[in-house]
């Protein structure tokens, strides 16, 4: 089931949406992901690739399109430059590691990884965290 679908229930929804909201936040004990030591990045990690290579396609237009003008899941929109830029903001956390955005790629977890039903390849997900690493410059 994923979380954008319109048989999640709606304490499903709801619950989701506030995990989100606390990871998009921040707070004490954020979760982090497990990275790798180093990294191969599949394209340079600019803004302009990691729209057009990975959210524009992943999150925006392909696949679960949660992320949409539209959708909004977790208020991030990716659809064009300006409101992918913000939503990245949003989600910068703490640390690299504990942005909610990357710990949702690098997650395994059936209904909380990102995008939903197929893992990113570990170099498309590389060069989303060298951008976030980088402060996510515009």
């Amino acid at each position: 089931m994923s979380w954008c679908s319109a048989s999640a229930s709606k304490v499903e929804r709801v619950a989701f949406a506030g995990l989100l909201l606390a990871a998009v936040v921040g707070c004490e004990g954020e979760p982090c992901a497990v990275l790798p030591e180093s990294c191969t990045p599949l394209y340079e990690p600019t803004f302009a690739n990691v729209h057009a290579n990975t959210l524009g396609p992943s999150c925006a237009v392909g696949g679960a399109s949660c992320h949409t003008s539209e959708a909004q899941q977790a208020g991030l929109d990716f659809s064009t430059l300006d409101a992918a830029h913000a939503s990245l903001l949003r989600a910068l956390g703490s640390k690299t590691e504990c942005s909610p955005l990357l710990v949702r790629l690098e997650s395994t977890e059936q209904g909380f990884s990102m995008p939903p039903g197929k893992q990113l390849p570990a170099e498309e997900r590389c060069a989303v965290r060298r951008y976030l690493e980088a402060g996510a410059p515009r």
